[in-house]
């Protein structure tokens, strides 16, 4: 990966706001809120705000990384070799493909658990796989514009079918669930937070996708604003569970 990215290749700064959400609000934003309260009970929406924290931390240094870098060496391809080594780069970067490779996988097999649980109970698992593989197929054949596009309406779309569905919840919810606030000890909430660290794993993603943005200095707000957006809303459903709670 050497060399700037043409512009019919590239998308404007604004998109990657889309890539990094994405990438951050992934198949376990249902479920995550049963993991981060086994540790800290009620007081699991603290650790919500400590990994968004740690995770816009992340994203400074992976800036601060590529901003050091020439345009045609900021990827993280070129960066493992840079400061790895031409041989251990080599590696790493092998075993990062392994890393990406393994986590589509997991990711569309959990995509496929939802839909067959939840929608299609009683059909058999194979046709949804293969409807799931052909919609991979057309965004990674369309190019990076089309995943971009496809993001984007991912985006859109948790903000139309789930926010709504959060207010009409409202007024169900029980907010005294969440008090008294810090009853549980430091302990107990890091490792709730380490739970929840595993939502925001993904944001290495922009050491990827970076060189694909066109005015890469003025597109990086918008990767800081992706994690706020992605904290407050996994924060949302988080005290949304625990007011929920019987």
């Amino acid at each position: 990966m050497n060399g700037a990215v043409s512009d019919k290749f590239s998308v404007s700064p604004l998109h990657l706001f889309f890539l990094m959400y994405v990438s951050l609000i992934g198949f376990r934003t249902m479920s995550f809120q049963h993991d981060t309260a086994f540790d800290a009970g009620h007081d699991a929406w603290i650790s919500v705000i400590i990994a968004s924290l740690f995770t816009a931390l992340a994203v400074w240094m992976m800036v601060f990384v590529l901003n050091r870098q020439q345009q045609e060496q900021a990827n993280l391809v070129s960066i493992n070799k840079r400061y790895f080594g031409s041989v251990a780069g080599t590696a790493v970067n092998f075993i990062l493909i392994l890393y990406f490779v393994f986590g589509s996988f997991v990711a569309v097999l959990y995509y496929l658990q939802i839909v067959h649980v939840w929608i299609f109970p009683h059909s058999h698992t194979w046709p949804i796989g293969l409807i799931i593989l052909l919609i991979v197929y057309y965004a990674i054949s369309g190019g990076f514009q089309s995943v971009t596009g496809l993001c984007m309406w991912g985006t859109v779309s948790i903000f139309l079918f789930i926010m709504p569905q959060l207010f009409a919840v409202l007024p169900r919810l029980h907010p005294d669930n969440i008090f008294p606030v810090f009853n549980h000890n430091l302990t107990e909430i890091m490792k709730s937070s380490g739970k929840m660290a595993h939502e925001y794993i993904r944001c290495e993603i922009l050491l990827v996708i970076y060189p694909f943005i066109r005015n890469q200095k003025k597109a990086i707000k918008w990767s800081f604003w992706a994690v706020l957006a992605g904290g407050l809303l996994n924060l949302i459903l988080s005290m949304v569970g625990m007011s929920g709670a019987a």
